[in-house]
């Protein structure tokens, strides 16, 4: 194996050990060729990337009184919309 090869699957396992922390798995390509390119820039830039949180686990929960009202004449607006829209046919 040549030497740029081993050069280049060291960037990669550096890329790959930030993806999910630092770098969204969509940008994993462009930040590759940004370290073969520019390693300096690379290391750059991820040191003020703040950390995605992409591992974490969120549960939001809703507030109480954030139940929208119910329409008083028991049709949803998406239904009015439709009727509408055929009447006007």
């Amino acid at each position: 194996m040549a030497r740029g090869a081993d050069l280049g699957d060291g960037i990669e396992a550096e890329v790959d050990a930030l993806v999910g922390e630092k770098i969204a798995p969509a940008e994993r390509d462009n930040f590759v060729e940004l370290a073969k390119r520019d390693h300096d820039l690379f290391e750059k830039m991820v040191e003020n990337r703040p950390k995605l949180g992409l591992t974490g686990q969120r549960t939001v929960k809703p507030n109480e009184g954030d139940t929208p009202p119910a329409d008083p004449a028991g049709e949803s607006l998406a239904q009015k919309a439709l009727e509408d829209a055929d009447a006007a046919e």
